[in-house]
């Protein structure tokens, strides 16, 4: 199975952790019994079609199966409140989001000073249109963008006390929000 490699055992076909495996994969070494939660994985592991325990019902899976209804053909296009030059923790939330290359900055309002956060959006190689002066203006005119430019969620990396106004007026323009801290 493609994805996620040694996690997913290929016989039952169920996800388990990494260091949960890595410890299966030890005591089954040492000889030792497998974990009590082995025993509830249905009766038969080599053929998971068969009837759990002789009845005509399966076992229900442990771990549910997710169903995706729609798959993704872009990438998911994000903006950022704060994290301009100067800033440490605005760097790691870059960092972050590209790890998996699924997401890009597309627009932003860096620093309270607006040329600050212009000269800061310059340094991401983003246009200068999408570079805003404050936050209020960033979501304003991408709310204005048509749909298939806009941002699709904003990611509030200010000092925790100036979480609050940008979260709540980007969710009342109907943007997403990703914010580490509490709202209130």
């Amino acid at each position: 199975m493609r994805g996620h490699g040694a996690n997913v055992e290929p016989t039952t076909r169920r996800f388990i952790p990494f260091r949960l495996q890595q410890h299966i994969q030890t005591q089954q070494a040492d000889g030792a019994p497998a974990p009590h939660w082995h025993s509830r994985l249905p009766h038969s592991r080599r053929d998971t079609n068969t009837p759990a325990c002789g009845s005509r019902f399966r076992a229900a899976p442990i771990f549910p199966k997710t169903t995706h209804t729609k798959i993704m053909s872009r990438k998911i296009r994000y903006g950022m409140v704060g994290g301009g030059r100067g800033a440490f923790i605005g760097a790691v939330h870059r960092i972050a989001a590209a790890i998996d290359q699924q997401t890009e900055l597309v627009c932003g309002a860096f620093s309270s000073d607006p040329e600050r956060s212009r000269a800061s959006g310059g340094d991401f190689f983003l246009p200068a249109d999408r570079c805003y002066g404050t936050f209020e203006e960033m979501i304003a005119k991408e709310k204005g963008l048509p749909a298939d430019k806009r941002m699709d969620f904003v990611a509030i990396v200010t000092p925790n006390h100036m979480h609050f106004p940008p979260a709540k007026m980007a969710l009342e323009n109907g943007f997403h929000v990703l914010s580490d801290k509490p709202a209130t």
